[in-house]
């Protein structure tokens, strides 16, 4: 077990509050900011944070809420987190969440909370708000939270192991700390915004199970290969815009740290029992869904150095795993507690999938004996829009993807992308780098996806057909781009989530 004092820095800390002046008592009461919600509400959704995303969002300690005099701040953030989680009850359940968003806001900026770490664990759960699209300019969003929580953290020296020995709370200060880390990746990778917290800048230690309350829990384990999934993400981010010095070293070791990635996994984590039939864990199929993520932002990013064919059936794969894991969440109904972030994971999911598409429309163009469609990137992507639709209710910025999604299936390209033909994106098939062992990447059974085949295929096949030569794969920018594609669409891709 973790102490139960708070943690202290010899340097920072906040300015005891006064008494609330006249304007901050009638906004305290106009919100309902100073009353905490009743004790069962509080246990319920606090419940349902342990329960659903501790995994991931590791901020507090239950000590937090049971104590005999908790934070009101913290209390109202962690029944906005918990909140966030449940079934949506139309628009009703976006507004009961609301209602603890402005009362957990109206306190943070009354300066109600004097301790820092227990400010900067509100701050993080406040990060979770995220309603409204990317191109609302708002501070309601979850971007301004978590600026606004990683400088604060800056503040207090979350950033630098050298002070961690002198914090009482060190594990707990620790997960925040790479909560944040990692939530600077996936933003920088959703958003194409600017990292935040650079890995120069952060040499704090990865957390480890000491740093956890219960480290029997499974999802102790999970956040510890969460946060080191986001590292090998950070890798993938931080060379991207080193187009032209970038070595074939550079690219190879980012692959082989997701390999070596997927053998630290537990072997009591696992995909199917001994009878060959699944078994479902929807935390760590969450984490699953990061790891093929990573790896389809690896190849969106440093694909250009790779056979083409090869490197689109690599990513047809990922994307089949992460819509099959997604499915089965959905058959449990559970899809409901994943966080707005996850609808960027679903549309880089369905970019393969579009261009299996597109590539059988070609085929047809150039006069090939195929199908017009095929029928498993059709069928993986109806499970992806109504997966989507469910999230409508929650953030209606799924609707744009859906409407996406939608057109190219009834009208798939049939010619590469604008840009995508530059031959300084796609070296010549002398120079690609191959990919060794690449069923290292996927050391899952066959059962994950119907589309695993496909690596048994690949040695045997000839990956230099004009096809694939003539075809490359997409990327993000360019199909959901209003200035790259003719006016078919109004918005860039930060309306999608």
């Amino acid at each position: 077990m973790l102490e139960s004092s708070q943690c202290w820095t010899p340097i920072f800390h906040l300015v005891p509050k006064a008494q609330p002046s006249m304007i901050e008592e009638r906004a305290l009461i106009a919100t309902g900011a100073a009353h905490s919600p009743p004790q069962s509400m509080v246990h319920a959704l606090s419940a349902t944070y342990f329960k659903y995303l501790y995994h991931r969002v590791p901020v507090i300690d239950r000590q937090d809420i049971t104590c005999a005099d908790p934070s009101t701040l913290l209390i109202q953030s962690v029944c906005l987190a918990g909140s966030l989680l449940r079934h949506p009850r139309m628009t009703r359940g976006v507004l009961e969440s609301e209602k603890f968003y402005v009362r957990a806001k109206t306190l943070f900026y009354l300066n109600n909370e004097n301790d820092p770490l227990t400010t900067v664990k509100a701050m993080c759960l406040l990060s979770l708000w995220t309603v409204t699209p990317p191109t609302v300019v708002t501070m309601d969003c979850g971007w301004n939270w978590l600026g606004l929580a990683i400088r604060f953290a800056l503040q207090m020296g979350l950033h630098r192991e050298s002070t961690y020995s002198r914090r009482s709370a060190p594990g707990c200060a620790r997960r925040i700390a790479w909560f944040l880390y990692a939530q600077d990746k996936l933003h920088s990778a959703c958003f194409h915004r600017p990292q935040m917290l650079k890995a120069v800048d952060f040499d704090t230690h990865p957390p480890t199970l000491a740093d956890f309350e219960d480290s029997e829990n499974d999802t102790a384990r999970l956040f510890i290969l969460y946060s080191d999934l986001m590292t090998i993400l950070a890798k993938t981010l931080d060379v991207q815009h080193r187009v032209h010095t970038l070595t074939t070293e550079d690219v190879l070791s980012t692959l082989s740290g997701l390999k070596a990635w997927v053998l630290k996994i537990p072997p009591d984590l696992q995909l199917v029992d001994m009878q060959g039939r699944k078994i479902y864990h929807r935390e760590f199929y969450e984490i699953l869904v990061w790891y093929f993520t990573c790896i389809l932002t690896y190849f969106h990013i440093h694909g250009r150095f790779f056979q083409p064919s090869m490197a689109s059936r690599i990513c047809i794969v990922a994307s089949s795993c992460i819509i099959r894991l997604y499915q089965e969440m959905d058959y449990r109904d559970e899809v409901t507690h994943l966080g707005a972030i996850n609808n960027w994971t679903m549309m880089v999911a369905s970019l393969p999938q579009l261009n299996s598409l597109g590539r059988e429309n070609l085929n047809v163009n150039i006069g090939e004996n195929t199908s017009p469609s095929n029928a498993l990137s059709l069928e993986e992507l109806d499970i992806l829009m109504e997966i989507l639709t469910q999230r409508t209710v929650k953030y209606p910025g799924a609707k744009a993807i859906i409407d996406r999604i939608l057109h190219f299936k009834r009208e798939p390209p049939s010619h590469p992308l604008p840009g995508l033909g530059d031959a300084t994106r796609h070296p010549s098939a002398s120079t690609y780098v191959p990919i060794p062992n690449v069923h290292d990447l996927f050391p899952f059974p066959k059962a994950l996806s119907p589309r695993m085949e496909l690596l048994y295929t690949m040695p045997e096949e000839d990956l230099s057909t004009r096809l694939f030569e003539s075809y490359p794969d997409w990327q993000m920018e360019y199909l959901f781009s209003v200035d790259d594609i003719s006016g078919l669409f109004s918005t860039d891709i930060e309306t999608l989530l």
